[in-house]
């Protein structure tokens, strides 16, 4: 009974190669999902341990319950900045009344 990690498996890296990247959903900001997970502080869902995650994510609730070990995955915060150019020099008053 129990659960049984070894620790040989946590501490083993990551398989070679990348596995295919995701077509994501939206880049923008807001109510727009992204397909693509990282280290976001907003939980998207649980999934079967793989050698290389990081140790700290691991589920231990849905781990206690299923008997194999499980990783927490967070929905990624992304950022696009923005870049505002205001040009208010004098020649652009050119065809305004001072009244």
């Amino acid at each position: 009974p129990g659960i049984h990690v070894d620790p040989e498996e946590l501490l083993r890296p990551p398989p070679k190669g990348f596995p295919p990247r995701p077509q994501r959903l939206a880049l923008r900001q807001g109510p727009h999902q992204s397909r693509v997970k990282g280290r976001g502080m907003e939980y998207a869902e649980s999934r079967a341990y793989h050698p290389g995650d990081d140790v700290r994510h691991i589920d231990w609730r849905i781990t206690a319950r299923s008997g194999r070990v499980h990783t927490k995955l967070f929905q990624e915060e992304r950022e696009r900045p923005v870049l505002l150019v205001l040009n208010l020099t004098p020649s652009l008053y050119f065809g305004t009344r001072n009244t």
